[in-house]
């Protein structure tokens, strides 16, 4: 992980490598093993780029591939607040998934002092983000219901805690899947999804 800063990076990278094995229970049991490939990365854009108040833009992409053995199992779930934001946990499951994702956030507000509570919470910026999320997730060798696109809106909020301690990032994301008739997606989390 080389975001800079790590709770609201505005550049850097992140790879990130797992695997697990187990047992898993698919009528008997048997032996699971999976695997995760995640790189992401965020680029504040260039100062050429003359924005004026949007100078502060940033991009974020990230790509990840899931998979697991014995293939008949359903070991993953497409959607998700960290994943694809246009399904819920429960509407796509599989044994093997690929997600890519691409994340445009404009600062609202930079640098401000909006403290509660003495000071002991408070926020210091405010960005607009935009999103497209696509993905596929497959079980037993074919995917299941075909590759997904999704677009989103959200907000994130740049925190401080206890005035000077700590820093986190609220994130609140409203997702829709473009090419299926599901409803909005809401999410919150602390820190970014990427």
């Amino acid at each position: 992980n080389l975001y800079t800063p790590y709770w609201d990076p505005e550049c850097g990278v992140w790879v990130d490598l797992v695997y697990a094995g187990g047992v898993a229970q698919l009528p008997t049991q048997m032996g699971m093993h999976e695997g995760r490939v995640e790189l992401a990365g965020v680029r504040k854009f260039p100062d050429w780029c003359l924005l004026g108040p949007l100078s502060d833009t940033r991009l974020a992409v990230r790509g990840v591939v899931m998979g697991a053995t014995p293939d008949q199992g359903q070991f993953f779930a497409l959607g998700g607040g960290t994943l694809f934001r246009g399904y819920d946990l429960a509407q796509r499951q599989g044994s093997s998934l690929w997600v890519a994702n691409v994340e445009l956030r404009l600062p609202l507000f930079r640098d401000v002092q909006w403290d509660v509570l003495d000071h002991t919470i408070g926020a210091r910026n405010l960005w607009l983000a935009t999103f497209y999320d696509v993905g596929n997730i497959y079980a037993n060798g074919r995917s299941v219901g075909g590759t997904a696109h999704a677009l989103g809106v959200g907000l994130r909020i740049d925190t401080s805690i206890f005035s000077f301690i700590e820093r986190a990032t609220l994130r609140f994301d409203m997702g829709k899947t473009i090419n299926d008739s599901t409803p909005f997606q809401y999410w919150f989390g602390v820190q970014h999804a990427f």
